[in-house]
């Protein structure tokens, strides 16, 4: 009984030993991996730390905006200009076409001259629909010598264009960040700024009245906010301006039909019973104020 009980005290023994031994390795295995991550995570709090949001001249910088424009104004206008023509009659009217609130992507590149003033080119497209309007319609049957309808028929619902127009423009402008200059320091998250530049702005217009894209000179401005969240990565936000004159070349055919061989001309009908081609139109100042946000990235 003793020879077995010294036996098993001894196994008992051996087994405790084991157990121990595998207990503090693992322990101290344990303590390691956590004093390492320790060390890991007060590395990363003192670098974060350090980085001090704050905008460093020398830069170059990339950003994209979505937004919208307001193209909300009178795009075209002329008077007793024909906006019809069917195998019987011709008819014509005071034709206006509206445009209405543009989609506007914005891709910007940018160098900081200082921690205050950056050089910044700019490309931007709108996507966007007019709408037409006739007034005080004519109408005459084409046959020769024939006169003007006394009573007009009434404008149909699908008489005026309704069509889209696309824009594209391209400039180069001064970012002016106002109160880090007024300060002397750049420091911060947040970063009021004034923006203006000159470019050119093309319009194609999907219409009858004009088949060349329209180019004009194009005075931008704006007003924003830009907010650094860390060292590559700021928000921007801002509300846009963007002055130019819209000059309108005539087509030099309303429409075409039979496969070309019928050439309706571009004409204009001032007085009763006469007409003749279109040879300009009026131009039209846009003024047209918008918004925008989205990303830059710093390199």
């Amino acid at each position: 009984m003793s020879q077995r009980f010294a036996l098993v005290l001894t196994i008992l023994v051996l087994s405790s030993g084991m157990l121990y031994a595998q207990s503090e390795s693992e322990e101290n295995t344990f303590n390691l991996q956590r004093e390492g991550s320790g060390q890991l995570l007060l590395l990363e709090e003192e670098e974060e730390a350090a980085l001090v949001p704050q905008i460093d001249g020398g830069n170059v910088e990339a950003s994209v905006t979505l937004g919208f424009s307001d193209l909300g104004t009178v795009l075209f206008q002329h008077e007793q200009i024909i906006y019809k023509y069917t195998e019987e009659a011709t008819f014509w009217g005071d034709v206006t076409l509206t445009g209405e609130s543009a989609f506007n992507p914005i891709l910007r590149t940018a160098y900081n001259v200082t921690d205050w003033l950056a050089l910044e080119s700019q490309l931007g497209i709108t996507f966007s629909k007019y709408y037409g309007a006739i007034e005080n319609p004519g109408r005459r049957i084409n046959e020769p010598r024939a006169s003007p309808d006394v009573n007009p028929p009434e404008v149909g619902e699908f008489d005026a264009e309704t069509r889209s127009v696309v824009s594209g423009s391209a400039g180069l402008n001064l970012l002016y960040y106002v109160f880090d200059h007024i300060a002397g320091n750049s420091e911060g998250r947040f970063h009021p700024f004034l923006a203006g530049g000159l470019g050119q702005i093309w319009y194609g217009f999907d219409s009858n009245y004009t088949e060349s894209v329209t180019s004009s000179r194009n005075y931008y401005g704006s007003a924003g906010l830009r907010i650094i969240t860390d060292k590559h990565l700021s928000i921007r936000m801002e509300i846009n301006y963007n002055h130019h004159v819209l000059d309108i070349e005539p087509s030099q055919y309303f429409d075409v039909l039979n496969e070309g061989i019928l050439q309706i001309p571009l004409n204009e009908f001032p007085e009763v019973g006469g007409q003749q081609a279109v040879e300009s139109f009026a131009s039209h100042t846009i003024d047209a104020v918008g918004w925008s946000i989205g990303v830059m990235t710093t390199f």
